[in-house]
């Protein structure tokens, strides 16, 4: 994806959380980008669009995210802890940083991918691997339906990683 179309998408991410998707114009997501509103219609061709792709982005950034949190653990439980947390962290923040979390939540179903179940396969898939499972493994599914549960439940990422860690300790 190219550095225009990215800051754009960012750019409509921070505007959404902040105001809200049915408040945030193209012209909000223009101004937090810093550029013109007909620029945006270059990259894309309405807010939905522009919905669908940033719901795109963050969960790929999800997926970042906790890849990234994976450097330097050795241990199984260590990782599954880590991993499980940095992606689920990554969601709590983004949704329930503002006031609009029903709302958001809300787009990510309406403009999120045609088929939710690949993103929900992938994250167990990877959990499994790093359970040392078979990709396809109930535990991962399990502990990943957990872990979302905990997300959508805690009041802050403390909690959040306190009972995922709890959950990885007691259930492998």
């Amino acid at each position: 994806m190219d550095a225009k179309r990215l800051h754009i998408l960012q750019s409509a991410i921070n505007t959404m959380v902040r105001y809200g998707y049915r408040r945030t114009s193209m012209e909000d997501i223009a101004k937090e980008a810093g550029i013109s509103r007909a620029a945006i219609y270059q990259h894309f061709r309405n807010k939905e669009n522009v919905a669908t792709e940033a719901v795109e982005l963050v969960m790929e950034q999800g997926f970042e995210v906790a890849e990234a949190a994976l450097a330097g653990l050795q241990s199984r439980n260590e990782k599954l802890r880590t991993y499980l947390s940095a992606y689920m962290i990554f969601y709590h923040r983004l949704v329930f940083s503002g006031p609009h979390s029903d709302e958001i939540l809300q787009v990510k179903k309406q403009f999120g991918d045609d088929n939710p179940d690949d993103t929900r396969h992938r994250l167990v898939a990877r959990v499994n691997d790093l359970a040392g499972l078979a990709k396809d493994d109930e535990a991962g599914f399990i502990l990943v339906s957990s872990a979302d549960g905990i997300k959508m439940n805690a009041p802050d990422e403390e909690t959040v990683r306190a009972r995922i860690s709890t959950l990885v300790d007691r259930f492998i």
